[in-house]
């Protein structure tokens, strides 16, 4: 665990949210259950909007129908601080990066304990190879604090029926 506050833009894996600043939940923990000790991706966001995460899946099915999911927590109590929003995309790994599906978290709310929620966005493959990305669209960082676990990438049981493995 951090002993030292995490500055804005600045990101680290923890097993507690720093007790470092009195309007973070210190001490909640990450969402596994029964993950003692497990970690999750911390992010004081940069005040600026920006890319924080990108991941290349390759092998994929064309015409498959896949989902792209994490759960998110806003990090900030009840200070009215301003709310973490993250935009999910998929794009083609290709030269030219066609966006083929997106979806915005909206703002994520401020609760009095950390309350994990998951979010995610569902696809058909057209391509072998595609770019995962998490954007922040919050613009201010006086808060736009945000803990991220259990990112999942899985197969839908077909193209049409939106209803994914958990494997």
């Amino acid at each position: 665990m951090f002993t030292t506050p995490i500055s804005d833009g600045y990101f680290g894996f923890t097993n507690a949210v720093p007790s470092s600043t009195i309007v973070w939940h210190g001490g909640a923990t990450d969402h596994t259950p029964n993950d003692i000790g497990g970690y999750m991706f911390f992010a004081n966001a940069d005040p600026n909007p920006g890319q924080f995460y990108k991941g290349i899946v390759d092998n994929l099915c064309i015409g498959q129908r896949y989902e792209f999911s994490a759960y998110l927590a806003n990090v900030v109590g009840l200070f009215g601080l301003a709310k973490p929003n993250v935009l999910f995309e998929i794009r083609t790994a290709t030269s030219d990066n066609t966006l083929l599906a997106l979806i915005s978290s909206g703002d994520i709310p401020e609760y009095s304990s950390m309350t994990w929620t998951q979010y995610g966005i569902s696809f058909v493959a057209t391509n072998t190879s595609v770019i995962l990305l998490m954007i922040s669209t919050t613009a201010n960082g006086a808060g736009n604090d945000m803990a991220i676990d259990d990112i999942a990438f899985r197969a839908c049981s077909n193209a049409s029926s939106g209803v994914c493995s958990t494997g």
